[in-house]
């Protein structure tokens, strides 16, 4: 690092330069070393035009996010709190007894916050046709045969599936993995 230079540990300048073209460190921060006490005015416009190119790139990365997120379905089902566990059971009762499947979710996380594990789910069999954006479903991934994942998009021949909290999606799956479609989310208390 040249005299004149100011730069912190980071590698970035400490300062954007006056009328005079300097500025002392010490009116800003504690100066990193001895011999860096002033800010040569090129490494600041070279700091600060890097700023100008970066900034605009990150509001557009954050207004994309945004726009994808509004537009990213939001999983469809209901949900039943039961305010105790004699609740719970009957409500599991009700949906054998209307021939639906009920079936405990596992703490993987891929589905959170909306379903954090060890809730109950009433799913109804899969008998084919369109399912929208944000059907939760269950299906035969190949590696595990029952996994709770939300639709993103039906083209028609395939399902595009995700977990709404995983890094990756399962991508497009075929109808005939598709097992059932969930009914009901049964929340007993804790």
């Amino acid at each position: 690092m040249a005299t004149g230079d100011c730069i912190d540990p980071d590698g970035l300048p400490l300062a954007d330069p006056g009328d005079d073209g300097e500025v002392e460190i010490d009116e800003i921060a504690p100066p990193v070393t001895k011999a860096a006490r002033t800010c040569n005015s090129n490494t600041a416009r070279t700091w600060y035009d890097g700023a100008v190119k970066i900034i605009p790139s990150i509001a557009l990365l954050a207004l994309l996010t945004a726009c994808a997120s509004a537009a990213w379905p939001k999983p469809a089902g209901v949900f039943y709190h039961a305010a105790t566990w004699q609740q719970a059971e009957a409500r599991v009762d009700q949906h054998i007894a209307a021939g639906l499947e009920v079936s405990g979710v596992s703490h993987t996380g891929s589905m959170r916050p909306w379903l954090n594990g060890g809730e109950l789910v009433a799913l109804a069999p899969y008998r084919g046709g369109y399912l929208a954006p944000g059907t939760v479903v269950v299906f035969d991934r190949g590696d595990h045969p029952r996994v709770i994942h939300m639709v993103v998009h039906d083209n028609g021949r395939a399902i595009y599936i995700t977990g709404i909290n995983n890094r990756w999606s399962d991508g497009w799956v075929s109808r005939a993995a598709i097992k059932s479609v969930l009914v009901e989310v049964i929340k007993a208390p804790r």
